[in-house]
């Protein structure tokens, strides 16, 4: 039987409401030579300020009570392109991520087209430390 994956959006992390993503930390850590190469000891709180920073909206996907994935995106400035829905943290534990991953970037484009931004920014990880940013232009109708 294939385990059944829930979503909820939620909004912005606050200090109290980001508890839970303690042991999707732990398994970035573990995983990422990206981030392991800090102390865990910085590396959740410094985790922690930046989501708690930004006014963000966020996606969860969970099989039962755990919590197996989770996506952040913000409106932003970006240097590049002006105004545009940017990706700010993803992680989907390894074992989800075909079927989490593709909910949550059409849960991106969906977020994107409800604001009417005209890009999305995300990052796409090619290897430990080596990132690249790609930009989509949304495309609508006039009205």
């Amino acid at each position: 039987m294939e385990d059944k994956i829930e979503y909820e959006e939620v909004p912005q992390f606050t200090t109290n409401s980001i508890t839970h993503l303690v042991p999707l930390l732990l398994a970035i850590h573990a995983e990422s030579q990206d981030f392991n190469s800090q102390p865990i000891s910085e590396f959740i709180p410094r985790v922690h300020q930046h989501l708690t920073r930004y006014d963000s909206l966020n996606l969860e996907a969970r099989v039962g009570s755990e919590l197996v994935g989770v996506c952040s995106v913000l409106v932003e400035d970006d240097v590049h392109v002006g105004e545009c829905l940017s990706v700010q943290w993803q992680y989907i534990l390894p074992q989800y991520r075909g079927v989490v991953g593709i909910h949550m970037m059409r849960w991106v484009f969906s977020v994107a087209n409800r604001l009417r931004v005209q890009f999305v920014a995300y990052t796409q990880r090619k290897s430990d430390f080596e990132h690249v940013v790609k930009y989509k232009r949304m495309r609508y109708e006039q009205s």
